[in-house]
């Protein structure tokens, strides 16, 4: 199935019905992003300053020993040429996270992997995640929108392959919406941030704190503070990657921070789970 076969309609706005024309959708996405961000700049703040003090739900955790998830935003097809493959040589699987309608093209800063990248994945047992059809700030859609385009993000990973259970998601752009995070706790288990903190004892799972893994942000000393702040709280890092590469993008890792951000967590003895694991470890119980 190409690409262009898992471009579907979504009520979010009128331009999606021109999502199906190839050469179109990169200057539509990026104009349609544009003016949104710059109609809805203070009340993005606002809300998203909301999401992060009012739960949509407190959960506790209850796990045993600290964990570290590697997840993966977008999904260049480095994370899956290098990313994964590291992960599965230390007997660890990470966390995917898909935008369907963008899959097999090339973006600005690297090319999206192709339904074939996912499937493998899949079969390797690492999880696949959703994060959007069309890979927009949730703040975008309506209530029905944002449903319907989850529900077409979940429809294309199982065409994909029937057996991918794709409940976890992570917001485009780390961008929180306050009404759509309450109505993400009836869609998905999780939605992570790009939000940086260690996530330990109470939780809103709608709101999962993690930090960017990303040479233009961080380095070996940060990364070390993360991981022993981890192991003090007995808590739950989530590290977030785009592209791995010797000459990252300006938001990508470079593979030898990658590896040392990998073997500092197994040196120290946390556990590396995915998201899905993560929270099954962690015996979430929700108020």
């Amino acid at each position: 199935m190409s690409t262009a076969d898992h471009l579907g309609p979504n009520s979010a706005s009128s331009w999606q019905d021109d999502l199906s024309d190839e050469r179109s959708m990169n200057s539509i996405y990026l104009s349609s992003l544009h003016k949104w961000r710059a109609r809805k700049a203070l009340s993005t703040r606002i809300s998203s300053r909301l999401s992060r003090y009012i739960p949509a739900t407190l959960c506790s955790l209850k796990n045993t020993k600290p964990i570290v998830t590697f997840t993966f935003d977008d999904f260049p097809e480095s994370a899956l040429a290098y990313g994964a493959h590291v992960l599965e040589q230390s007997g660890a699987r990470g966390s995917f996270y898909v935008s369907t309608a963008l899959l097999g093209r090339d973006m600005e800063h690297w090319k999206v992997t192709s339904t074939a990248g996912v499937h493998e994945l899949h079969h390797k047992n690492h999880e696949i995640g959703l994060h959007g059809h069309v890979h927009l700030p949730i703040g975008i859609h309506s209530a029905q929108g944002l449903k319907d385009d989850l529900a077409r993000n979940n429809e294309i990973l199982k065409t994909i392959d029937a057996g991918i259970l794709a409940d976890n998601f992570a917001y485009p752009y780390g961008q929180v919406n306050f009404a759509r995070k309450f109505q993400l706790k009836n869609l998905v288990r999780s939605s992570r941030t790009t939000l940086s903190g260690i996530n330990c004892k109470v939780i809103d799972p709608q709101f999962i704190r993690a930090v960017l893994l990303e040479n233009a942000s961080i380095d070996h000393a940060l990364i070390d503070a993360w991981l022993d702040k981890a192991v003090e709280l007995n808590g739950w890092l989530v590290f977030v990657i785009h592209d791995i590469s010797e000459t990252p993008s300006p938001f990508g890792v470079s593979n030898s921070l990658f590896q040392y951000a990998l073997e500092g967590s197994i040196r120290r003895g946390l556990e590396i789970l995915t998201m899905r694991m993560a929270l099954d470890a962690s015996q979430v119980r929700c108020r």
